[in-house]
C-alpha cells in the first residue's frame, strides 16, 4: 500500500509543476542543456580537468603577485577541537555536493556527519545571545569525530565558554548566488520540499501562488519589485558576507563596509578553507591539505562520483543564466559582496600555492 507521506508528496509535485508551467516567459529563457537533463534537483557547477582548472588557478596568483595577501597560517592546528568541523552552510553554495562527499568519507574515516533538515525561514543569524549558546552547546554536544553541516552565520564558540572547532565554507560569485537562489524557490522539486516541512497536513496551503512561481529575475530586478531589491543598505538575509558576520548591526545590511571588514577577519583568523564553487579542483585540495582528518580523499570522491552527477550536486535545471547586461547592471549593488568573493577567491589561491612549495 503506498504510504499517504508518499501521496501526499506526488500530489504537491503535480500541483506546483502545474503551476510552474504556467510561467512560459520563464521556460522560453531556460538554457538549452536543461533541456536534455533528468527531471532531478542538482548547484550549476562546471566540469573543467584537472590540469587546466588548477594552471588557471595558479596563473591567477602568479598574475596577481602584486596584492597577494600574507600567508594564511594553519588555522586547523589553532582549533581546541580537532575532532570537530563546523561547515558553514551557504544555500547555493555547494554545500550539498561537500555534504555528500562528506558522508561517503565518513564511512570510511570513522567520523559522523549531522546535517540539518530544510529550514522553513532562512535565519542565518542567530537573533539574541541565548539562542548563538543554544547552537554552541548542541554542535558541542554531538558524538566525535564529527562534521556538523549548519546553515548559520560564524559563531565565536569562545565566546561562549567552548573550545573551538575546524571551520571550513564554501560561496561563489554573488551575482550568480542571488540569480540561483531566486529560482530555486520556484523550482518545483524545492517548492514541495518547503511545503513538506509544514506537514504533509498544511503542505498544500504553504504552496506559493501562480503569480510567485511566474516572476523571472530579471523583470523582477528591473521592476524594482521589492523581492529584487539589493539597493546598498538593504536588510537581506542570506548573502554570503553575512555568513562570516555575526556580532555586529551591520551584517545584514548589504553593501555595508563594516560587515565586510568583519567578514574578512572573520575568515582570516578562524577559517581553515573558504572553498569557491567555481573551482572544485583547488577547494577540495586546499581541504585535504589543510584538513586531512575529514577530507582527505576529497577530490578522488568529487571525479568519480559528483562531477557528472548534476543531481548529487543539487543542480537547479530551472535556473536561465545571468545575461551579461543585467550582471553589468548589477555590480553597483554588490561591490561588497564582490570584493569579498575576490578575497575568498585570493586567499584560497594563495593557500593552494604555499602547499605546492
Amino acid at each position: 500500500m503506498v504510504k499517504s507521506t508518499d501521496m501526499a508528496s506526488g500530489v504537491l509535485i503535480c500541483v506546483a509543476c502545474l503551476l510552474f508551467i504556467q510561467s512560459s516567459s520563464l521556460r522560453s529563457s531556460i538554457d538549452e542543456i536543461a533541456l536534455s537533463a533528468p527531471s532531478s534537483p542538482g548547484a550549476a557547477l562546471s566540469e573543467v580537468s584537472v590540469p587546466s582548472r588548477r594552471t588557471t588557478a595558479a596563473s591567477s596568483v602568479r598574475g596577481s603577485a602584486s596584492r597577494r595577501l600574507a600567508a594564511t597560517p594553519n588555522r586547523t592546528a589553532e582549533a581546541q577541537q580537532q575532532d570537530l568541523l563546523v561547515f558553514t552552510k551557504i544555500p547555493r553554495c555547494g554545500s550539498t555536493a561537500v555534504g555528500h562527499i562528506l558522508h561517503e568519507l565518513s564511512r570510511s574515516r570513522g567520523f559522523s556527519v549531522w546535517d540539518e533538515p530544510p529550514y522553513r525561514v532562512r535565519r542565518l543569524l542567530p537573533e539574541t545571545e541565548q539562542q548563538a549558546l543554544k547552537a554552541v552547546k548542541e554542535i558541542s554536544q554531538v558524538p566525535k569525530p564529527a562534521v556538523v553541516i549548519k546553515e548559520k552565520s560564524y559563531i565565536d564558540f569562545s565566546r561562549h565558554g567552548h573550545q573551538k572547532p575546524i571551520y571550513v565554507s564554501m560561496v561563489r560569485d554573488p551575482l550568480e548566488h542571488v540569480n540561483s537562489w531566486f529560482y530555486w524557490l520556484r523550482a518545483p522539486f524545492a517548492v514541495v520540499e518547503r511545503a513538506l516541512s509544514f506537514g504533509k497536513d498544511n503542505a498544500v496551503s504553504h504552496l506559493p501562488k501562480a503569480p510567485f512561481l511566474k516572476k523571472n529575475f530579471e523583470t523582477c530586478y528591473e521592476s524594482k519589485d521589492p523581492e529584487c531589491n539589493y539597493a546598498e543598505g538593504t536588510s537581506r538575509i542570506g548573502h554570503p558576507t553575512q555568513a562570516f558576520c555575526t556580532y555586529s548591526s551591520e551584517c545584514a545590511r548589504l553593501g555595508s563596509q563594516a560587515a565586510l571588514q568583519e567578514a574578512k577577519r572573520v575568515v582570516e583568523e578562524q577559517y581553515a578553507v573558504v572553498g569557491l564553487l567555481e573551482d572544485w579542483d583547488v577547494s577540495l585540495a586546499v581541504m585535504e591539505r589543510l584538513v586531512p582528518r575529514f577530507f582527505a580523499g576529497a577530490s578522488d570522491i568529487y571525479r568519480e562520483k559528483l562531477a557528472r552527477n548534476r543531481t548529487l550536486r543539487n543542480e537547479n535545471f530551472y535556473k536561465p543564466k545571468l545575461r551579461a547586461a543585467l550582471r553589468q547592471k548589477m555590480v553597483k549593488s554588490f561591490q561588497a559582496e564582490i570584493e569579498f568573493y575576490d578575497f575568498v577567491k585570493q586567499r584560497l589561491y594563495n593557500q593552494y600555492e604555499s602547499l605546492k612549495d
